[in-house]
């Protein structure tokens, strides 16, 4: 963007800046407007916009850089200095003296058809005379203006008057939002971020650009950020603080009072704090001021709770405080709460800073910290409260805790070896229900058979008789649904929902609303499995509103609840709702995404790959298969890398092929009966490539019985869509019949295309591509269209064939070069000729007729009409229309299968 109109390349842009960088550039040549205001935060990039939009502005304007500082804030036109030299040093030190050498000092260092440009960073700190001189220069037109200020302390009022008389723009910088968050984090890093661990980034640094690099920097160096295979993954969630931003905050807290510097170190030691216990320990007047500069957050509803604005802004302001300073705020602090009311962070928090600070606590609440912390995958604290219960009415809670704490970090053993014993000794309910649950968790991630957790269940009916016979009727009960529970889940393992779906209904209908989320839960699965995806839906739904009610003291976190929930959604391909469940989910930024980021990975890139988007999916599973080696609570990793395999040859990748299918095989099996079927059936179909077809679709047809045989008909229509798209046409009966059986609109779409096939219906088969479509199924629909085109080109029906590859033609960009059985149909009956092919590539290229014809010795109608031949054959009207991918597979084109 410059004055003279012409085209100048656009330098390097910070990332999510383009609007404010236009709005800036433009408002700066802009006649009628003689400058800008920048306001944004400490490290939101304010300085870095400056430069590109100097960089923008063209020869035009020439900039002059005003430098302030705090300590020339208290001088008298000090931030003018450098450009009074010729200023006599008799002459008196007023503004209108000091604006007539400015503008004299400016116009010397023009050159003909320049215009000044003052360029002020940090013009909070401008002293009350340079404020004013530069003002009154810029109000008669002298020069124009760039200021960047923070909001609080604020640019001088002389330069807000000059805004709100119009003469000066101005624009607000907001941090960044997530997905710019996460750009920023993989151009620093040069490769992939998991999202989730881009989403818990930005979460910590609150969109500020400055914060979060200076996290990427100090996570990278301590081993909390690391590359695995060159994708990116956070490990651990702790905030990363390097000196630098110590230091930035350090000149922060400069600028404000002793009161805001008290309640700004009250609360982020003790976050979330009540607002009142935060009024009634420091100054009123310094909350408001605190919250309306940004620093502090209030949120509402009765609690009004208190946070700092960000994770890691708090995080530096405790590393800042002394600890004597920090003994004596908790010593106030504590004589105005009651902890009996803490609940969540605030409970974790408070705790914390009691034990930093040698506190003693009381058992009851050092337990209950630690289950807190547990459910917010504070491990650390969770392991160092747990650890300080000595007492033999604690221990077994304990115990359970500092398993958790264990299974959470990755280390199952250690897990298991705490939780051994515990049937035998456990007594009261709570503790009961948790390691029960926590138990079935391990018990599970280690890959445990049915019959291992048919013991585990006997071991519970006896701690049932024995809690009994002491007279404890809840703790029975309790053991009595624990036992119940694993009996259920070994029918789930093994596939066997229906058998389990009578006891899952008891259970919910049980008293223990912990064993009730987890029989909702399974059931869900249950009915997925059987092909009842949105009475599955509903199941976890109604386990997700439960949790909601009753807050899960167990530790059956909600992220479990959440998968089975998501499944759901993906059969039955209600997509825009498995999107608001997962983007919400990261949206909220827990800390369980260190642990289950993988998994949502995972589940958008299944959403992609059921649609046909195979390279968004073998995108997003690359990244999910190494984030599911660091952390796989769901036993996901054996799924996720078959279907990255079998994306993979769909593509034409056949490295990446053959990578995951070795590395599938290099797994043992473990998870559910349904997955593991399914992850077997991608595996065989991604080596159809190079093995036989014919006995790929041998071994998948077993697979498919072998489904149907475990009571797994949604499995089975899976893998009947895979024998279809290797070309079996013995499978379309039983694609069929399956879809008649099951729920969902993509089980009804399946329906009437494997009807219109087997009726060889071309009309049928177009409206049902046209309600693929609609559904978000593009694959199903291009493969819709060229089963029409198929029938039609038997039938010689010109006019008809024609608008079904003209369909075809406009759902392949969509595919993204995927090509299954039946979408090389059409291709094959309309393959160009090798002449068609030359053709075809110069008129590609923007070869003119004449030009063809010359270039390879024909004559200009013999040119006319092969290209009435080539539109015709790919379904197009005109050359314009031609692209690279109507060319895929046919002679003479680079890279064409």
């Amino acid at each position: 963007m410059n004055p003279e109109g012409e085209h100048r390349p656009r330098g390097p842009v910070p990332v999510g800046r383009a609007d404010a960088l236009d709005a800036v550039a433009g408002s700066l040549l802009t006649d009628g407007v003689l400058g800008t205001l920048v306001i944004g935060d400490a490290g939101l990039g304010k300085t870095g916009l400056a430069r590109a939009a100097l960089a923008e502005l063209g020869p035009r304007l020439k900039a002059f850089r005003i430098s302030t500082s705090r300590s020339l804030a208290s001088v008298p036109f000090g931030a003018l200095a450098p450009f009074l030299d010729s200023l006599p040093a008799e002459a008196p030190l007023s503004g209108w003296h000091v604006t007539g050498a400015l503008l004299e000092h400016l116009r010397a260092e023009l050159a003909d058809g320049e215009e000044a440009l003052l360029v002020i960073d940090d013009a909070h700190d401008l002293d009350e005379g340079s404020a004013g001189a530069v003002a009154q220069l810029v109000a008669t037109g002298g020069v124009r203006l760039l200021a960047l200020a923070r909001p609080q302390p604020g640019p001088p009022a002389a330069l807000l008057s000059l805004w709100r008389d119009g003469l000066l723009a101005r624009y607000d910088l907001a941090p960044l939002g997530a997905a710019q968050s996460r750009e920023l984090c993989e151009q620093v890093l040069g490769g992939p971020l998991l999202r989730a661990s881009a989403a818990l980034l930005h979460h910590a640094a609150g969109g500020n650009p400055m914060f979060l690099l200076a996290y990427l920097s100090e996570a990278r160096r301590l081993g909390r950020l690391r590359e695995t295979n060159g994708v990116w993954i956070l490990v651990d969630h702790r905030p990363a603080v390097n000196p630098f931003l110590l230091d930035l905050v350090r000149e922060q807290l400069l600028r404000l009072g002793e009161d805001e510097i008290e309640v700004l170190e009250t609360a982020a030691l003790a976050e979330p704090v009540q607002l009142s216990v935060l009024l009634a320990a420091g100054s009123p007047g310094a909350v408001d001021s605190l919250e309306e500069a940004g620093l502090i957050k209030v949120s509402a509803g009765p609690e009004r709770q208190v946070a700092l604005h960000c994770p890691l802004y708090a995080e530096v302001i405790r590393l800042l405080v002394p600890a004597g300073r920090s003994l004596a705020l908790h010593r106030q602090v504590s004589a105005l709460i009651d902890t009996g009311t803490l609940t969540g962070p605030a409970l974790v928090r408070y705790v914390a800073w009691s034990l930093d600070g040698g506190s003693i606590l009381p058992e009851a609440l050092l337990l209950r910290a630690a289950r807190e912390a547990n459910r917010l995958f504070d491990t650390g604290l969770a392991k160092r409260a747990a650890g300080l219960v000595c007492s033999p009415e604690g221990a077994a809670a304990a115990r359970v805790e500092l398993a958790r704490a264990d299974f959470y970090r990755g280390d199952c053993a250690q897990a298991a070896a705490m939780l051994h014993g515990l049937p035998s000794t456990a007594a009261d309910p709570s503790t009961i229900e948790a390691s029960a649950l926590l138990g079935l968790r391990v018990a599970l991630r280690e890959g445990t058979d049915p019959g291992e957790l048919r013991l585990a269940a006997a071991a519970w009916k006896q701690a049932a008789g024995r809690c009994a016979a002491a007279g404890d009727v809840a703790a029975a009960a309790a053991a009595e649904s624990a036992a119940a529970v694993f009996d259920l889940q070994a029918l789930a393992l093994d596939g066997r929902y229906q058998e389990a779906e009578e006891g899952l209904e008891r259970l919910v209908a049980g008293p223990h609303s912990v064993f009730r989320v987890l029989a909702l839960t399974l059931l869900a699965e249950g009915l997925t499995s059987a092909g009842r995806c949105d009475a599955g839906a509903a199941a976890s739904e109604r386990a997700l509103e439960l949790l909601g009610e009753h807050p899960d003291p167990a530790g059956l976190e909600d992220e479990c609840v959440l998968v089975s929930h998501a499944f759901s959604l993906l059969q039955s391909g209600r997509f825009s709702e498995l999107d608001a469940v997962l983007d919400g989910y990261l949206h909220r930024a827990p800390l369980s995404l260190v642990c289950f980021g993988g998994t949502v990975q995972l589940l958008e890139a299944l959403a992609d790959l059921r649609r046909g988007l195979m390279r968004a999916a073998l995108e997003k599973l690359v990244v999910a298969v190494e984030a599911l080696r660091c952390s796989d609570l769901a036993q996901l990793e054996p799924f996720a890398v078959s279907a990255a395999a079998y994306a993979a040859s769909l593509l034409g990748r056949r490295d990446l092929t053959e990578r995951y299918t070795a590395g599938f095989l290099e797994l043992p099996a473990a998870g559910r009966r349904q997955l593991h079927l399914l992850a077997r059936a991608h595996v065989l179909a991604a080596g159809a490539a190079v093995n036989s077809v014919s006995l790929t679709l041998e071994s998948l047809g077993r697979l498919r019985e072998e489904a149907l045989g475990h009571g797994l008909p949604a499995a089975a229509l899976d893998i009947a869509m895979l024998e279809i798209r290797l070309g079996a046409q013995g499978a379309w009966e039983g694609l069929a019949e399956l879809s008649k059986r099951l729920e969902g609109r993509y089980q009804g779409v399946l329906n009437d295309y494997a009807h219109a096939v087997m009726d060889r219906d071309p009309a049928a088969l177009l409206r049902t591509g046209d309600d693929a479509a609609d559904a978000g199924y593009p694959l199903v629909a291009a493969e819709c269209a060229a089963h029409a085109m198929r029938y039609l080109q038997a039938g010689s029906v010109r006019r008809e064939l024609r608008a079904a590859s003209q369909r075809l033609q406009q759902l392949r960009p969509g595919l993204e070069g995927i090509a299954t059985a039946f979408l090389a149909l059409p291709q094959e009956t309309s393959r160009l000729t090798r002449r068609e092919t030359d053709i075809a590539t110069l008129v590609l290229n923007g070869a003119a007729n004449r030009e063809v014809a010359e270039r390879l010795s024909l004559s200009l109608r013999t040119v006319e009409g092969h290209l009435y031949r080539i539109f015709s054959k790919l379904g197009i009207n005109r050359r314009e229309d031609l692209t690279a991918s109507h060319l895929n597979g046919n002679p003479g084109i680079p890279g064409a299968a």
